[in-house]
């Protein structure tokens, strides 16, 4: 089961246009974040484009259902510090209240996490595809890995699976953000 989610996620961003194949099994990359919580079905390599890589998951959390993440990989070939920003919505009412905004909030990393929140707060067609297809319950996060020199764009946002092309153009948008940002160790 868990080769063939990676293989519809692979041809899914091949209808889209997006030049991706499956990776071998084993890479680095696999380790997650969270491997108590989290089961790596592999790779997919982009060529290409600033994200070079999917990294498919499931949720080991013991929910009614699974639940699938993403992880795009981003290589940077700069010193990167450990941070996290977390997409924030902002909703005309708490919890239920129309979604108008969305701000970056920093989890981890100071002062450089904050410079790309700001960054990527400020980019408003990140906040318009966000605000379009993000729905409740669903995340949007970016973390640096520094021992490994690469971001990671995680997400559980929509179908993680099954992106749009908006919110593919989104990850893009974001990727090319990280990379452009100033780092400050």
């Amino acid at each position: 089961m868990s080769e063939a989610m990676r293989i519809k996620m692979c041809a899914h961003l091949r209808a889209m246009g997006v030049d991706a194949q499956l990776a071998p099994r084993g890479r680095p990359e696999e380790d997650g974040l969270w491997p108590e919580l989290q089961q790596s079905l592999g790779l997919i390599d982009i060529e290409e484009r600033s994200i070079h890589w999917a990294h498919v998951l499931k949720d080991m959390q013991g929910r009614s259902g699974p639940l699938y993440s993403v992880d795009y990989g981003v290589p940077d070939p700069r010193n990167l510090p450990r941070l996290m920003v977390v997409a924030v919505r902002v909703k005309t009412f708490p919890l239920f209240g129309r979604v108008i905004n969305i701000r970056w909030k920093v989890s981890q990393g100071g002062n450089c996490a904050k410079g790309i929140a700001q960054n990527l707060t400020d980019d408003k067609a990140v906040e318009t595809a966000i605000i379009d297809t993000f729905r409740f319950g669903e995340e949007l996060f970016v973390a640096a890995d520094p021992e490994r020199g690469y971001w990671k764009i995680c997400t559980t946002w929509g179908d993680p699976l099954k992106p749009s092309p908006e919110q593919w153009a989104c990850y893009e948008r974001i990727a090319a953000r990280l990379l452009a940002t100033p780092i400050s160790v």
